[in-house]
């Protein structure tokens, strides 16, 4: 079972993630990236703000947040600041806003924050790279199995899923988020847990299980589809993990992954069930999220 397909690194990916970081408000674990890049960060930010409403974008990206999150995703290849520009206005329906000037704009912001970010890390093309190795072999040890257990526990087809792992500089010490567009997750590359209890490889498994998670929920809206699969997902990683041994058999770990993972509080209803979703001998466990999306007020 080879999944991920590939591993890769992007510079300009881990430029990406750290402004979107920086705009959010969360508290980098490294000062000087956060005043390197703030200022371009929040005119980055303005500039996507200013997308036509009522065109095609407001429609495929209805608020900065999401945004941020396709010009992340189009970030994972390391493309050139021009091309990624460009890449976000064709995404954004041609036209991002009524000022002409807006891809130079928007190219001017991301090359700046590129070489700030790079003056802050000036080794850093060299160093991504080194972080490959450790974090694959990690994966390698006990992935596999966390794959095959958990597909018997949702009946995803984890085996022939097709998937690509993107590492960036962890300026949060430890994140990730798939992109369903990209077939691909993004991935902070951090050689140390920042919660004992809850490995970065086993963050790396749920995330696996989203991917192929998204397209049987594809009657469901954004972004409640996205909420929806990342927390249905959560229980089910937790138990694989536990199962081939990495994580600890404790009682309260699915909600301490909740409180640590989930981007999104759960609304109270769902939060009362979700853990408990399992397969039974009347429903699958497709069946059971499906139910249980019927609360999703």
């Amino acid at each position: 079972m080879n999944i991920p397909g590939s591993w890769q690194t992007s510079v300009m990916a881990s430029c990406v993630h750290a402004a979107r970081q920086i705009v959010a408000g969360r508290a980098l674990n490294d000062r000087r990236i956060s005043d390197a890049l703030g200022e371009t960060a929040h005119r980055l930010d303005s500039a996507l703000a200013e997308v036509t409403p009522g065109s095609l974008a407001s429609d495929v990206c209805p608020d900065p947040s999401d945004r941020w999150r396709l010009l992340l995703e189009l970030s994972l290849d390391d493309p050139s600041t021009s091309d990624l520009a460009d890449r976000l206005r064709r995404r954004l329906g041609g036209a991002a806003s009524h000022d002409d000037s807006w891809e130079t704009r928007v190219s001017a912001c991301l090359s700046e924050s590129l070489a700030d970010f790079l003056r802050v890390l000036p080794r850093l093309t060299r160093d991504l790279p080194l972080r490959v190795g450790p974090l694959r072999e990690q994966w390698e040890a006990r992935g596999p199995g966390f794959l095959a257990r958990a597909a018997r526990l949702t009946q995803l087809p984890l085996a022939t899923l097709e998937s690509r792992v993107v590492l960036v500089h962890p300026v949060l010490g430890g994140s990730g988020e798939a992109h369903f567009g990209a077939q691909a997750i993004h991935f902070e590359a951090v050689l140390v847990n920042q919660h004992a209890k809850l490995p970065e490889t086993l963050r790396l498994g749920w995330l696996l299980m989203q991917l192929a998670a998204w397209p049987w929920f594809d009657a469901i809206p954004e972004p409640r589809r996205r909420q929806l699969v990342a927390a249905v997902t959560l229980p089910p990683a937790i138990a694989a993990g536990q199962y081939v041994e990495l994580a600890a058999p404790e009682p309260n770990l699915i909600e301490a992954a909740e409180a640590a993972w989930l981007p999104d509080s759960l609304p109270p209803a769902v939060a009362a069930r979700w853990a408990e979703i399992e397969p039974q001998p009347e429903r699958t466990w497709r069946d059971a999220v499906l139910a249980l999306d019927g609360l999703w007020k």
